[in-house]
């Protein structure tokens, strides 16, 4: 027989998964409506960026049948495929990320040029050696052996003033120095075509395999650099960037997923149908002889100089290389300091009084406004240091400190991530603390450090607050010819067009803007994503 307290309990569960069903609802509900209306802006700014308003609707059809339909379709059939869907993503992600990284790394020997960084980087490379070789064959601890490195690194770097020349001065005022296109193939793509064979090498479980990989990768990259190089008028030394980075990854990806059994090489048309679908798109407008877009965004807005007057010659190329150089300066600055403070907090660091006011007022700090960041900038760097307001430095320096604490937030959740048993074998195997942070919990953690990283740069990016805090300029019109130089943003320099009186500029050059910058952060966020999935499929 059925008692009283029965029959409440059997209407509390009624009304609490009514509560349940509802509350869903609601959540769905709203969830739809802010992807609907954030789709709906992006989609305005698109087609203001785009300059969509006079074409013609069979322009639209035309692409619409070429590019949406065999991709929508292709998409489709790849989801019943294990991880179609995914690896097409992945694939055009590749493809896309590789192209901006090219473009970012051309931008970065734009600044500092090849033979600045082969003078840097040559006593560095040595440094590095003699302390390799310290350690192997001399019996001197690792402290001691960090002290000398620094000391050596110093010397190399800056010498001593009036006493002792710099190494890397010395090298850079030679006379006879390799050509800018030997630099880049030497220190960068020789590197990476050696990090290609390592990773083939560990793949396989050969090294053969590996050293052929290798070999492939430098001599065909350094042969089709050139001839790039030679075909479009680029030099060189910046075309071999272009299938390094444009080309390397999409490329180990492809391989890496032919090689998975688990995984659907179908996946890989999908960059192919996307690319083909454009080519065929063009060509029947160009036959039909149909009316197109006369887009703000196009090549000639991405490489020009700012313009206040004119805005059909409005161009952004000096905001996004000083954008790209803040971000070098932000990655060296938030990622070794944010990365150690997660290790130690993690690993080292005791449980008391002490250590948890510091991780509380870690978290405090991550939800400061940015406007408080450029101000401390301000008072530190500028007023109290002395150094060149709006300089690259200095804003770097400024958004370092903005991301920091979300660095250490996000590193120290993946090394807590990483299981204890984990630990547990490494001490077992007789490995003392470091060699078990170094060796097995830094690499487990790592992609999830990498993946946060990543989407605290893509704030960074975007943030204009510290920049106007620091004066940086709203439209420098000249490439930084280094790191101490002024530099202006891209986030500024959108922020500063959007105020000016033609009307031109707010509906055409800032959409334009705001698009590169769209891209710029949604490829970021796209390489946090397949870190994330690797590191998922990968546990």
């Amino acid at each position: 027989m059925a008692t009283d307290t029965d029959s409440e309990a059997s209407v509390f569960g009624r009304v609490s998964r009514k509560k349940v069903i509802a509350l869903r609802v609601v959540l769905l509900a709203s969830s739809l409506v802010g992807i609907a209306a954030l789709g709906a802006l992006l989609a305005y700014v698109t087609y203001q960026a785009f300059d969509l308003q006079e074409v013609a609707p069979a322009w639209f059809l035309v692409y619409f049948l070429a590019l949406v339909v065999p991709t929508a379709a292709l998409s489709l059939w790849l989801r019943g495929r294990p991880d179609g869907l995914q690896v097409g993503a992945e694939s055009a992600i590749a493809l896309w990320g590789g192209t901006m990284a090219a473009a970012g790394a051309g931008i970065f020997f734009v600044a500092v040029q090849p033979v600045t960084w082969f003078a840097t980087l040559v006593p560095v490379a040595l440094v590095a050696g003699v302390t390799v070789a310290l350690g192997r064959y001399t019996p001197i601890s690792e402290t001691v052996r960090l002290v000398v490195a620094a000391v050596l690194l110093g010397l190399a770097l800056f010498g001593l003033p009036g006493v002792v020349p710099s190494a890397s001065g010395l090298l850079g005022s030679l006379s006879t120095l390799p050509s800018d296109f030997v630099i880049v193939v030497a220190t960068v793509v020789l590197p990476a075509a050696a990090a290609v064979g390592a990773y083939v090498a560990l793949v396989r479980e050969e090294r053969r395999p590996g050293l052929v990989a290798g070999a492939l990768t430098l001599v065909g990259v350094a042969a089709a650099g050139y001839g790039i190089g030679l075909t479009t008028g680029f030099s060189p030394g910046d075309a071999v960037l272009i299938p390094l980075f444009g080309l390397v990854p999409a490329a180990i990806h492809a391989w890496r997923t032919v090689q998975s059994e688990a995984r659907s090489a179908a996946g890989l048309s999908l960059p192919v149908t996307i690319g083909a679908g454009s080519l065929v798109g063009a060509a029947a407008v160009d036959a039909l002889g149909l009316t197109g877009p006369t887009p703000w965004l196009n090549w000639q807005f991405l490489t020009n100089l700012p313009n206040k007057s004119f805005p059909e010659s409005a161009g952004v190329f000096p905001a996004i290389v000083g954008s790209l150089l803040l971000m070098i300066v932000v990655v060296v600055l938030a990622f070794p300091v944010g990365v150690g403070a997660a290790v130690y907090l993690e690993e080292y660091a005791p449980d008391n009084r002490f250590t948890r006011f510091v991780q509380v007022n870690i978290s405090n700090l991550a939800g400061v406004p940015s406007v408080v960041y450029g101000l401390l900038g301000l008072a530190i760097f500028i007023n109290t240091f002395g150094m060149e307001s709006g300089s690259v430095a200095v804003g770097g320096m400024a958004l370092g400190l903005l991301i920091l604490p979300i660095v250490i937030i996000s590193a120290q959740e993946a090394i807590r991530s990483v299981p204890a048993s984990a630990r547990e074998a490494s001490y077992g195997m007789g490995a003392t603390r470091w060699q078990t942070v170094r060796n097995v919990v830094l690499p487990q953690a790592m992609p999830g450090i990498l993946t946060g990283t990543i989407l605290a740069l893509g704030r960074a990016i975007g943030e204009t607050a510290p920049l106007l805090m620091i004066a940086a300029p709203d439209a420098y019109l000249g490439i930084p010819d280094g790191f101490l130089a002024p530099a202006a943003a891209l986030p500024l320099q959108i922020y500063n067009l959007a105020f000016l009186p033609q009307s031109a500029f707010r509906t055409g050059v800032v959409p334009a803007g705001v698009v590169t910058m769209l891209a710029i952060l949604l490829t970021m966020n796209g390489i946090a994503i397949i870190l994330r999935n690797r590191y998922q499929n990968d546990s």
